[in-house]
């Protein structure tokens, strides 16, 4: 199981909910409703392929970023990070859907904000590096923000 597919959909989700034009609504609507459950049953599949026995980090991935500074996105799962992941997936689809007829006025802008959200909240659990953990962290508060200004 790779765990970049896992952060990829959200943004791919961005990009299409970006292109659809803000008077289209339903479409907008479905669009994240679809990218944000393709996410969710990634994550119950890597749920049931997560062995919990293994004492150590599964799927580790590195990238190595700022090679100058020895910088590198690290990305894992343990025992408790699957979890939050599920109930981050599983809670965005009941956010945008509560939004489905609540939400009258910027549909398109709350819908990004709550993919936004939870690419954010996905790197936040999944992310093994301080210094991304804490980037992360800070910057789910500019659409948290927003969010709550709409």
């Amino acid at each position: 199981m790779n765990l970049f597919v896992l952060l990829v959909i959200p943004l791919i989700t961005l990009v299409i909910i970006s292109f659809i034009p803000y008077y289209k609504e339903t479409l907008i609507k479905v669009v994240s409703l679809y990218g944000t459950g393709l996410n969710f049953l990634y994550s119950i599949l890597l749920w049931l392929s997560f062995d919990v026995t293994a004492p150590y980090m599964q799927y580790k991935h590195y990238v190595h970023w700022l090679h100058f500074y020895n910088s590198t996105y690290v990305v894992g799962i343990d025992g408790l990070s699957i979890f939050f992941i599920l109930l981050t997936n599983f809670l965005i689809i009941i956010c945008i859907l509560v939004c489905w007829r609540s939400i009258k006025l910027h549909i398109k802008e709350c819908v990004i904000l709550l993919v936004v959200i939870e690419f954010l909240l996905l790197n936040i659990f999944l992310v093994l590096d301080l210094l991304f953990f804490y980037i992360f962290f800070e910057s789910i508060l500019i659409p948290m923000f927003l969010l709550i200004g709409y």
